[in-house]
């Protein structure tokens, strides 16, 4: 028997799962950018009575830090900083997906999240003052692109 030959290695972001007596157990991730999807798009998907591609996959999360995440790590929440409510808001309004975001801090929300973390040295956007955001976001002449009650949150 031969090696098998990885078809697709990358970082992945879990977008969402679900579960539905129709449709059954789904888990939905986003990719680090559209080039990703191009081995994807000429395999077969699963529409009515004919079955999808199917796979071998082996997923290990990660942290922040690039490494492996093990059982023994502290829990996310103790990570996590009081201002978690304000970013899934803002993230529920479509603030990661615009244009002008994606063009100016990164292609998707794995990047975008990666440039706040760097500058503001934090493991969490949870972890970043409302304010201080709303700051360097218009510092970027961005103001335009947050929602009205996120740019007037405090």
């Amino acid at each position: 028997m031969s090696t098998p030959k990885p078809c697709f290695s990358d970082e992945l972001m879990l977008a969402g799962w679900s579960e539905t007596s129709t449709g059954g157990a789904k888990v939905t991730f986003f990719l680090p950018d559209a080039a990703a999807l191009d081995v994807f798009r000429q395999m077969t998907v699963k529409k009515g009575n004919t079955a999808g591609q199917r796979f071998a996959c082996v997923l290990v999360e990660i942290g922040d830090d690039e490494q492996p995440v093990t059982p023994d790590d502290a829990p996310k929440a103790a990570t996590k900083g009081p201002y978690g409510d304000y970013y899934r808001k803002l993230g529920k309004t479509g603030w990661f997906n615009s244009t002008g975001v994606k063009t100016t801090f990164g292609a998707n929300q794995i990047t975008i999240k990666q440039h706040f973390y760097n500058a503001f040295h934090v493991d969490s956007l949870s972890k970043i003052r409302p304010s201080e955001f709303r700051s360097y976001v218009e510092s970027y002449g961005l103001r335009w692109t947050l929602p009205n009650e996120q740019a007037d949150a405090a």
